[in-house]
């Protein structure tokens, strides 16, 4: 189960995923990123003005779930019965900001090769309120329309366009507070009637 804080623990886990596979790998490591907080949450805007950061992990649009909607609500205890949570699609724009391009293109390659191999996030690398659940994440690679891409950067005011990838986070589920008591059936009582048939002479 999730609150609300789940969609700043999905940026966090993300985060981590890279990081944990990015220190192992030598033409990656030092060279290219030194630590942890090179990568960010920014956006590629906001990371090249005075920020030294080199990978931005940027949460550019969040979008209902469509294939989760519907369903019965979710028995929360003995005595209640709870909203199913809101499922969510959280999709990333991410981009290499190294200041070299080939350096660019290692890293956008080895982020690709990272999340191509875990697209399925679980178990001990979930952060924060995720952490010690059950839940699965699903990452995957989406092709933004290229015209739709110009516009994404257009929102940026300063910049100019850089090689980026997007990808979607789903299913990612804030809980609802709302729910409606459901009272355990306690007590049975049967009824017997005696029904009288006139038979025809």
């Amino acid at each position: 189960m999730s609150n609300y804080v789940v969609i700043s623990d999905v940026g966090d886990t993300l985060k981590k995923l890279l990081w944990n596979h990015i220190r192992a790998d030598p033409r990656i490591y030092s060279d290219i990123i030194a630590s942890e907080d090179d990568i960010t949450l920014l956006s590629p805007q906001e990371m090249e003005t005075g920020n030294a950061k080199k990978l931005s992990l940027f949460l550019y649009q969040i979008t209902e779930c469509p294939h989760l909607k519907n369903q019965e609500m979710q028995r929360a205890d003995s005595g209640m019965l709870r909203n199913i949570p809101l499922p969510l699609v959280l999709s990333y724009l991410i981009t290499p900001n190294t200041n070299d391009r080939k350096k660019d293109h290692i890293l956008l390659g080895k982020v690709m090769q990272i999340i191509y191999d875990n697209a399925i996030i679980k178990g001990s690398i979930l952060q924060g309120s995720l952490a010690g659940t059950a839940e699965e994440l699903r990452v995957v690679l989406y092709s933004l329309p290229f015209d739709e891409m110009v516009r994404l950067w257009q929102s940026f005011t300063e910049g100019s366009f850089k090689l980026s990838v997007c990808y979607q986070v789903t299913p990612v589920k804030i809980d609802s507070t709302r729910g409606i008591e459901a009272k355990r059936v306690v007590k049975k009582e049967a009824g017997y009637y005696q029904i009288s048939v006139k038979r025809e002479k």
